[in-house]
């Protein structure tokens, strides 16, 4: 008999396990397919970021290093880091990037004097300026977006970015802020800062992470879509309303509303 109870209790133990297994491996497989199917609902209509011009601002470059973390993390390793994972995506979508950059390295060399004139100068669509937030309290987490206040285009598109980091980071409830900057202020184009996160002592290691660091991007990514398609959608309603008045202006007597 208590041979029978130990072989009773090793059976339920293995069934256990592998419940247990089968349960993580179809919360993978789910996760999995979730961001397959995110990333393919942005590829289908990604055509509207085909030929647009967008400057990629990763904050502070050369000797300036940001804001360093407790772990000796450098501002703009991250910055740059998610930069390069954003502009690459962009690429692969028809976009033309210009991204500010280190001596040496490839890209433009750009200060941030400078950084007014590479926007209004190249008939640019959108500015995306990347940084890292900074408090030492380990309570503060998530990524948030800044706009020029004023300036509704850029207040359209931090909100479409806001929206989709929410969506996919999943650790954050921030909405878009609308402050003055002195970059945004100058710039004649949608312009979006963008602080993708803390470094403290609980988020720098996160921050680090080359696939969370490849979730911001995408998140990135596909608010800029967002943002074009809201854009197309209004342009297309503004060209059908004046189409519509020229036709009333003409014909008055046919085309009078009831």
């Amino acid at each position: 008999m208590p041979i029978m109870v130990v072989n009773t209790f090793r059976i339920k133990k293995w069934v256990f396990i592998a419940f247990a297994l089968l349960l993580l491996i179809i919360y993978l497989l789910t996760a999995v397919f979730r961001e397959r199917d995110a990333r393919h609902e942005v590829e289908a209509p990604s055509w509207v970021i085909k030929s647009k011009v967008i400057v990629i601002d990763p904050g502070h470059k050369g000797v300036d290093s940001g804001d360093v973390g407790n772990i000796v993390v450098l501002e703009k390793e991250i910055s740059r880091a998610i930069a390069k994972r954003l502009a690459a995506i962009l690429g692969q979508s028809g976009a033309v990037v210009m991204m500010t950059g280190e001596t040496g390295t490839g890209d433009n060399e750009t200060g941030t004097i400078g950084l007014p004139a590479l926007a209004n100068g190249n008939e640019v669509n959108l500015y995306i300026g990347i940084h890292v937030n900074s408090n030492s309290s380990v309570s503060r987490h998530g990524a948030q977006t800044f706009v020029q206040s004023g300036f509704p285009d850029s207040k359209q598109a931090g909100q479409a970015i806001q929206s989709t980091l929410s969506d996919s980071l999943k650790n954050t409830d921030r909405l878009t802020r609308e402050v003055d900057n002195n970059i945004a202020s100058n710039i004649n184009v949608p312009a979006v800062l963008v602080e993708v996160g803390f470094i403290n002592e609980n988020n720098s290691m996160l921050l680090q992470d080359s696939v969370y660091q490849d979730k911001i991007a995408w998140a990135i990514y596909t608010g800029t879509v967002k943002f074009f398609e809201q854009s197309e959608k209004t342009d297309r309603q503004a060209v059908q309303r004046d189409i519509i008045n020229v036709f009333k202006e003409q014909e008055p007597d046919y085309l009078n509303e009831p």
